[in-house]
């Protein structure tokens, strides 16, 4: 079993959603169901930082109990639950800061789109003004 799978099973048995554990610890919505089966040393860090009574020995090798004490063990609770908070809110603003950022780069794109378009328009113009003037010239 991966380290993922059983942080994964750890995450169940604690009643913690992936989304909202992935938001908490700042790492982006999917990547516990990422195909994916390493985890990286900073989330561990992460984790075991949140999660003082999680073995990180069997988080890693899958050796000995799941948890250091028995039991339903709850995150360090004053900073934990205000990190889930104030990462949800984190994530939202960061949400909400990505998509204004692509809207705008949109509408750079469609700007100079337009602009392109305008000038193309503008060179037919003038050619068939151009041509119409030199006909009329020859003629």
């Amino acid at each position: 079993m991966s380290t993922k799978r059983r942080l994964q099973d750890f995450l169940k048995s604690q009643n913690i959603g992936r989304n909202k554990f992935e938001a908490s610890i700042g790492v982006s919505s999917g990547y516990l169901s990422s195909k994916s089966n390493t985890v990286t040393s900073d989330v561990i860090e992460k984790v075991a930082a949140m999660f003082p009574d999680l073995n990180l020995e069997w988080l890693i090798t899958g050796n000995g109990e799941m948890l250091k004490s028995q039991g339903r063990m709850m995150p360090r609770e004053n900073e934990s639950i205000g990190l889930m908070i104030a990462s949800d809110a984190d994530s939202m603003e960061r949400r909400k800061r990505v998509e204004i950022a692509r809207d705008h780069r949109l509408f750079a794109r469609y700007s100079r789109l337009q602009q392109a378009i305008d000038e193309m328009i503008d060179k037919k113009i003038e050619a068939k003004i151009a041509n119409a003037t030199f006909e009329s010239h020859n003629a």
